[in-house]
């Protein structure tokens, strides 16, 4: 049986104040709840880092982290803490969807392919907004007119929007294609293939910390895709941020959740579908 024991396992001892002090600043500049099952993910995640950075205790790392207040190490930390699990066609519902109501619906509003505004908020390693892309270009049977990318990419992560950006993913990637879409899809070698320049070009990833008041960008999405991240946080900062993604939604606009997730009672100015 292997051992828990942090010694043996090249663990740092993580304190029961040491990881308060991880989840208020977690949580007070990202949003992320983590619940107390969370800890030895913490330690785990964690301790490498710490050591990494040449200290000895969690409490030197923290110390570190907010008398410096880099931008860059505090998304390091939050980096490690995400899990940044996705993969193409994930709940295809929600494609069949966009195929069968969404799309249709903004056709007959008159609004043009190349008019077209979705935002996928928590993007993670781009699986979502290429399949997105993949699917538009599929309904519409040709490149939307116009240079500019029709669907916004956010993550908080910055490793994984790097990965997005490259668009290079292991061939077992194409299990989850339809064979329809796969046309999308070239293979660069045995082990790896590469989303083509037409889907990549429809989708422009940025990083961007959800938890914030105010949103850096102008205009009203028809879509929003905010999908298995929502399960991140508490009541109160799903509450926020949905309330939030409404002043960013157009009047008749739709926002997709994931299938294990709620808006919550107190969520007003919405209609399930």
């Amino acid at each position: 049986m292997a051992s828990s024991d942090p010694v043996q396992t090249g663990l740092l001892v993580l304190s029961d104040g040491e990881f308060r002090r991880i989840r208020s600043l977690v949580y007070e500049r990202f949003g992320i709840h983590l619940a107390d099952g969370k800890r030895s993910l913490v330690q785990g995640r964690l301790s490498k880092v710490v050591k990494s950075r040449g200290h000895r205790s969690f409490t030197e790392y923290m110390d570190d982290l907010e008398r410096d207040g880099d931008i860059a190490k505090l998304l390091g930390l939050v980096d490690h803490l995400s899990t940044n699990h996705s993969y193409f066609f994930r709940e295809p519902e929600h494609f069949e969807f966009l195929t069968a109501e969404v799309l249709p619906a903004l056709e007959r509003d008159g609004v043009r392919p190349e008019e077209l505004r979705i935002w996928c908020a928590g993007a993670s390693e781009g699986q979502e907004p290429y399949t997105t892309a993949m699917v538009i270009l599929d309904y519409f049977g040709r490149s939307p007119a116009g240079s500019q990318p029709l669907i916004l990419a956010t993550d908080i992560s910055v490793t994984a929007l790097e990965q997005a950006n490259r668009a290079a993913y292991p061939a077992a990637v194409l299990s989850s294609i339809p064979a329809r879409y796969r046309k999308y899809i070239t293979q660069t070698d045995a082990q790896t293939v590469a989303v083509n320049d037409a889907i990549r070009k429809l989708v422009l990833f940025k990083r961007l910390n959800l938890h914030q008041e105010r949103y850096p960008f102008h205009g009203r999405f028809h879509v929003i895709m905010c999908r298995n991240v929502m399960i991140y946080f508490d009541a109160a900062t799903k509450t926020q941020l949905v309330t939030r993604f409404q002043r960013c939604l157009t009047d008749d606009g739709y926002l997709l959740i994931g299938h294990s997730e709620s808006l919550g009672r107190s969520v007003e100015g919405y209609r399930y579908l």
